[in-house]
């Protein structure tokens, strides 16, 4: 659960506040410190100072009208669309289980997990925490064999960009560089971020891949 301390309020510069810096967002965001709205109503924005870790399969919900819905799962931390094609990107932390591929992760219990949402790589022993079609089990270190952590990245025009995710013919791209982000157009979201989607045939995909032991995750 998030405590107050790590909230703030997203003043754009044009508030004169000490503490604003936001240069631009996506709608609804005003920099005024409430949502954009349609209907009148007055409604606080805030923001985590900090990154969060999601667990992979958590849900997004939204509610409207009293009705719940669920639009979206997360992936590789990152919220996809309950419709959106399946990803093909491979991504953060691998490692071999009983002769079969799988990704790894650290529940916020330091329960060290492997992941899949193939149905034939899964047993009774596997779990579907949020009913996604997302299943996990509890491993120990010493279970895994060859172990790795894939970043991609990919260079557009010279430039090198991360890789977020994928969906049909395209990459979500982002960086952290003012100039890089200015030479490719990408719209600015956050006061240190670019990000945008662009063609997979503008892009050269590479990965970095590097040894890790399960032991120290």
């Amino acid at each position: 659960m998030l405590a107050p301390e790590n909230l703030e309020i997203p003043y754009g510069h044009n508030m004169n506040k000490s503490y604003s810096g936001w240069e631009n967002n996506e709608w609804p965001w005003t920099g005024n410190g409430f949502t954009a709205s349609r209907n009148g109503e007055d409604i606080p924005e805030w923001t985590s100072k900090n990154y969060i870790e999601l667990e992979l399969g958590a849900k997004l919900h939204r509610v409207v009208d009293g009705k719940d819905e669920v639009i979206g799962l997360t992936a590789e931390n990152l919220f996809q669309k309950i419709n959106e094609v399946k990803s093909m990107l491979k991504k953060g932390l691998h490692g071999i289980y009983k002769g079969v591929e799988y990704r790894i992760t650290v529940d916020m219990d330091n329960n060290l997990k492997i992941i899949t949402d193939e149905k034939e790589k899964i047993d009774a022993t596997f779990e579907d925490t949020y009913q996604s079609g997302v299943y996990t089990k509890i491993v120990k270190p010493n279970e895994l064999v060859d172990c790795v952590s894939i970043i991609p990245f990919g260079f557009i025009k010279g430039e090198k960009v991360q890789i977020l995710q994928e969906k049909e013919n395209k990459y979500q791209v982002a960086t952290g560089s003012i100039l890089v982000g200015s030479n490719l157009n990408l719209p600015r979201v956050d006061r240190d971020s670019w990000l945008g989607w662009v063609s997979k045939s503008e892009v050269t995909l590479i990965e970095e891949i590097t040894p890790v032991n399960p032991k120290e995750l």
